[in-house]
């Protein structure tokens, strides 16, 4: 993000299941996130929690930055990482409060049709497993 305010959409597929979140500047508010059937033309809707939406946001953006990347576990984010840049209400906040949120968001993925979207790598962090899609909101 370049701190003007520009919100961009990040695109995935999951199978059989498309998702977009549009993300902006704002690394601490809440967001929706959007789905539906591949090639379907209606997008659903499911609000998420500021916790929720920003696990997301960070997932998403650092796959795209790391986009060109040869592995399959490309877009990976410490545990520690999130610890420190998500914006737990504790200050005191651990890995057992990132766990907790994946599972939170896990659940959510799955009721929309994309399980096993949101992936763990042991000692690495977590990842999204499919390529995500940056594209400016025009």
């Amino acid at each position: 993000m370049d701190g003007k305010g520009r919100f961009v959409r990040c695109h995935l597929q999951h199978g059989a299941t498309e998702l977009c979140v549009v993300i902006g500047d704002d690394s601490a508010g809440a967001g929706t996130l959007l789905w539906r059937a591949a090639g379907a033309e209606t997008w659903s809707e499911r609000n998420l929690a500021p916790l929720e939406f920003q696990l997301l946001r960070a997932l998403c953006l650092r796959a795209h930055q790391e986009a060109g990347s040869p592995t399959s576990i490309r877009g990976c984010v410490s545990t520690k990482q999130l610890v420190s840049e998500l914006p737990f209400q504790s200050r005191y906040a651990n890995q057992e409060n990132v766990r907790q949120l994946v599972l939170r968001v896990r659940g959510v993925l799955a009721e929309v049709g994309a399980a096993g979207l949101l992936a763990v790598a042991p000692g690495r962090g977590y990842y999204l497993s499919c390529q995500v899609n940056v594209l400016p909101i025009s």
